[in-house]
């Protein structure tokens, strides 16, 4: 069986993605924040949260 994808509302999107942040700032690099819209993208996709952030991180430590 294939796991449905999660739909959200952009501002949905943006509250979890806060929330997030805010429960977890003190072990988020500090660059992360210069990643907001490439966070909501991976949210928007239907990812979870918490991997929506490690997928941004995965993405920017690949390209450096």
């Amino acid at each position: 069986m294939t796991k449905k994808k999660t739909t959200r509302t952009r501002a949905e999107a943006k509250k979890l993605m806060w929330e997030y942040y805010s429960a977890n700032k003190a072990s988020l690099p500090k660059w992360i924040r210069a990643f907001r819209e490439e966070i909501l993208e991976f949210l928007d996709e239907g990812q979870e949260v918490g991997r929506a952030f490690e997928s941004t991180i995965e993405t920017v430590a690949s390209d450096t």
